[in-house]
């Protein structure tokens, strides 16, 4: 898949509140595991404690994965683990994280998720949650958009391990395996864990 070179690279999401704990999620937009991770953990979790960047937890989405970025005559080009529309995918998300409001961007992933339909289910995904799609479409389809993925692509290629799982799962730009799986079987309890010694959320003495 080729697309045209932009001029800059531009960051995912900017940090706006100073949360207690920072969860980085890694993932893929046709991967089944990130899908059930999203909706049935991440999304609920960070609506509970009151949003993408809430009093505990700061929620940040990176959609790329296994994912392979060139730069071949000008262009760049993805190949991606699930094909072609995975990457068009993992476009249309970087989008909206970069155009929308945080608590919008992660109900737009959710949605897509939920459809896990990409790129075909974009637009009827921000229909049906009020958002205008306008400003995902242009970046989608100018040198904007894969600008984006490749800085995606940056971000993951440099982890330290080196990704080989998705979803990854980050809590503080530090991961463990035991943080990962315990995340995508409950999520809101591995939170509860470490911020055992801070102020914690309601949720975790329920």
């Amino acid at each position: 898949m080729k697309v045209v070179l932009g001029l800059l690279i531009l960051g995912l999401v900017g940090v706006s509140f100073q949360a207690q704990l920072r969860l980085t999620v890694y993932y893929e937009s046709l991967c089944p595991d990130s899908r059930r991770f999203i909706i049935n953990q991440l999304y609920p979790t960070i609506n509970l404690l009151g949003g993408v960047n809430n009093e505990f937890l700061e929620a940040e989405f990176v959609p790329y994965g296994k994912a392979n970025t060139t730069f071949v005559n000008g262009t760049f080009e993805f190949v991606c683990q699930h094909g072609r529309n995975e990457c068009l995918g993992n476009m249309i998300h970087g989008c909206a994280l970069a155009k929308l409001a945080k608590n919008e961007s992660a109900a737009y992933i959710n949605c897509m998720m939920d459809s896990f339909n990409a790129p075909i289910d974009a637009e009827a995904c921000a229909i049906s949650l009020g958002l205008n799609y306008t400003r995902i479409g242009e970046c989608y389809n100018n040198w904007e958009g894969p600008t984006i993925l490749a800085s995606a692509g940056i971000r993951t290629h440099d982890l330290v391990p080196t990704l080989y799982y998705v979803p990854w799962i980050v809590y503080n730009d530090v991961w463990r395996v035991e943080d990962m799986i315990g995340s995508e079987q409950n999520l809101m309890n591995v939170i509860c864990q470490k911020l055992e010694n801070s102020t914690r959320p309601t949720q975790c003495d329920q």
